[in-house]
C-alpha cells in the first residue's frame, strides 16, 4: 500500500516535526501528501460581542503559499488545501476522507491539565474519530 499522507499544518515547531518525520519515513515510497492549514474561527456568540477579522482571498492565498514553501524546504510535492472552521479537529477528519489518506500525521503540543481544558485537543479529538492511523509527533525540543 503507497503511503496516502495527511499533514496537518499549524506552523508550530510541532507542525514542522511531524511534516519532516513523514517526508524522511516516506521519502521512497512514492508516498503522497496532502499538507491542510486550518484557520480557526470562534463561533458566533449571541451574548459576547466579539470582532473577528475573517480571512480574505488574498489571506488565504499568502497561507497557501507558506504551506506550499514548507513542503518544498522539506523537499515534497504536496496537495495544500487551506480551510476556515470553527472546528478544526472536524475539518481534519473530512479533509482525510476526502483525500483518501491512510495515515494523519499531526502535531501535537502535549497541554496537559487546565491548558487542555480551556483550549481543547485537536490531536485528542482526531485520535479518536480518525478513521485511519494517527501519528502524533511532538515538536523540537529547543531546550537541548
Amino acid at each position: 500500500m503507497t503511503p496516502n499522507v495527511l499533514v496537518p499544518i499549524d506552523f508550530s515547531d510541532a507542525g514542522e516535526a511531524a511534516l519532516s518525520y513523514v517526508a524522511d519515513l516516506f521519502r521512497t515510497s512514492g508516498a503522497t501528501y496532502t499538507l491542510l492549514h486550518v484557520v480557526p474561527i470562534p463561533p458566533p456568540a449571541a451574548t459576547v460581542p466579539t470582532v473577528w477579522a475573517y480571512p480574505n482571498a488574498e489571506d488565504l492565498k499568502a497561507l497557501e503559499q507558506q504551506v506550499v514553501a514548507l513542503a518544498a524546504k522539506h523537499g515534497i510535492t504536496a496537495k495544500v488545501q487551506v480551510a476556515v472552521s470553527e472546528d478544526v479537529g472536524v475539518s481534519i477528519l473530512r479533509a482525510a476522507g476526502e483525500a483518501g489518506a491512510n495515515l494523519i500525521a499531526m502535531p501535537t503540543h502535549g497541554r496537559g491539565g487546565l491548558k487542555r481544558a480551556v483550549l481543547g485537543s485537536v490531536a485528542d479529538y482526531v485520535s479518536r474519530h480518525s478513521d485511519c492511523p494517527v501519528l502524533s509527533v511532538r515538536g523540537y525540543d529547543k531546550k537541548k
